[in-house]
């Protein structure tokens, strides 16, 4: 059964499991392209930095995203962040998914050194889980789980492995209906985090600008690109990482069950951080271990990186809801028929 959604004067129908189609209508492409350069000032006079991107003012705000079909006043959502994003990015979304009907949100911003160290990441998941569990007792409804970037999908790895494996957290597994992964996840190479992590550097550090970088890519710098991919070097090579890390996916594409937990996969194939390819090679795997009715693919082609919600609110926001929606209604058909059979 279809779902459609509809935000203001636009309409968006999901038709298959596979694609989701947006109405063409809404921001001129021009202006929803996000304004790339900012000015910085320095002591020599003005310089362009990437570093900061702002929003045209035609863009739709956070606060004016669709919020239909709204999802059901039990629901839990689970937002991952990105690697470098502070808590007022990630709380968009956190304040959209309140203003769409979820009773709970509970977000996470692992910190960098969970990307290095599995012992830190999986406390920082048994952390996640536990005030889950802490502000969600008293609910039986849905669990939602939303990732961003390669940060949010491993943590979101960590935490899929806990429900599995620790006593704990095992009643929480049979209420996750669902995977959401915006921007990821990246294939493991040097090259691909050490730019992932000199952009979130760059950014906890204000920018650019305080170490004089005029380069146009926002995850690349003179200083910092050296010092970082030595250190990636000896954890993918000195540490075998590329191993730890591949498996990490395994755990993932292994929480599909076979097709009963689907994934979103919402992606840009101009992301300058991570490769189309990247992603794309992952789908192929989910598809091939869960089945295509289980793969839900929402593909960008003028959106930045963990940026489409910014620069294509109504798409993604329809998208998002249109996929959660679909799995709620498919889960109470379910129950319903088990409660008639019994």
């Amino acid at each position: 059964e279809d779902v459609v959604a509809v935000c203001g004067e636009d309409t968006y129908a999901c038709v298959s499991p596979l694609r989701i189609h947006a109405h063409p209508r809404g921001v001129p492409l021009g202006e929803r392209r996000m304004l790339l350069l900012s000015v910085v000032r320095t002591q020599r006079g003005r310089h362009t930095r990437p570093w900061s991107r702002l929003v045209s003012s035609a863009v739709v705000s956070p606060q004016e995203w669709c919020c239909q079909p709204a999802l059901p006043p039990d629901t839990h959502v689970l937002v991952l962040g990105w690697l470098g994003a502070q808590a007022r990015h990630v709380d968009k979304y956190a304040q959209w998914y309140r203003r769409c009907g979820a009773s709970t949100v509970t977000q996470r911003i692992a910190p960098m050194w969970t990307n290095m160290l599995p012992s830190y990441a999986r406390a920082v998941a048994k952390k996640t889980l536990r005030e889950v569990l802490r502000t969600g007792n008293t609910l039986e409804g849905p669990l939602l789980v939303h990732a961003f970037s390669g940060n949010g999908f491993h943590l979101m790895s960590h935490i899929l492995t806990l429900m599995e494996t620790e006593e704990e957290f095992r009643g929480l597994r049979s209420r996750v209906l669902g995977l959401c992964v915006d921007s990821a996840p990246p294939f493991p190479k040097v090259e691909t985090w050490t730019r992932g992590f000199v952009g979130a550097i760059a950014s906890w550090m204000g920018g650019s600008a305080r170490f004089g970088n005029v380069d146009l890519d926002p995850y690349k710098h003179p200083v910092l690109s050296p010092v970082v991919g030595v250190i990636m070097k000896m954890l993918f090579v000195g540490l075998r990482y590329e191993d730890y890390l591949v498996g990490m996916q395994e755990q993932v594409l292994s929480a599909g069950h076979q097709g009963r937990t689907p994934l979103l996969m919402v992606f840009s194939t101009r992301d300058e951080l991570v490769p189309a390819e990247d992603m794309e090679d992952f789908v192929r795997r989910w598809q091939q271990r869960n089945g295509e009715a289980a793969t839900h693919v929402v593909r960008f082609s003028d959106t930045h990186h963990v940026m489409h919600a910014m620069e294509r609110p109504h798409e993604y926001t329809s998208a998002v809801l249109q996929f959660w929606a679909t799995l709620v209604h498919q889960t109470q058909t379910m129950t319903q028929k088990e409660s008639l059979s019994q």
